[in-house]
């Protein structure tokens, strides 16, 4: 397995667990990074969003954060569960269609979304 380290932060990871995917200023986006800005846009902390806490605020970031990677990392559904509170890969699928469905019919929270894609540079 190959390993990756990322000079901003020291943190090494799997190349298997990642795409490369270029955003502006040289970021890399990760499992993390999109951790942190979903976290940021839903006013949450960091360390609620992979816990088994049900709190519809948390859920909604949870589920968006699981739609995100599998959209624009590529993970496998069972990898990305594991990566986000050791969830199973129905859990992630009923997420991403959540997450489209609320995208679709909520005005709100399309905005929500949207300026998530924004700070990631997508």
């Amino acid at each position: 397995m190959n390993l990756i380290t990322l000079a901003k932060t020291g943190k090494v990871i799997a190349q298997d667990d990642i795409e490369r995917v270029e955003i502006p200023k040289k970021n890399l986006l990760t499992v993390e990074n999109i951790r942190k800005v979903v976290c940021n846009e839903f006013g949450i902390k960091e360390n609620v969003i992979d816990s088994r806490c049900r709190k519809r605020e948390i859920v909604q970031a949870r589920q968006v954060w699981q739609s995100l990677i599998s959209d624009k990392i590529r993970l496998s559904l069972s990898r990305i569960g594991e990566l986000t509170g050791g969830y199973d890969h129905a859990t992630v699928l009923f997420s991403k269609k959540t997450v489209r469905n609320l995208y679709e019919s909520n005005k709100d929270y399309k905005k929500i979304i949207n300026e998530i894609y924004k700070k990631l540079g997508l």
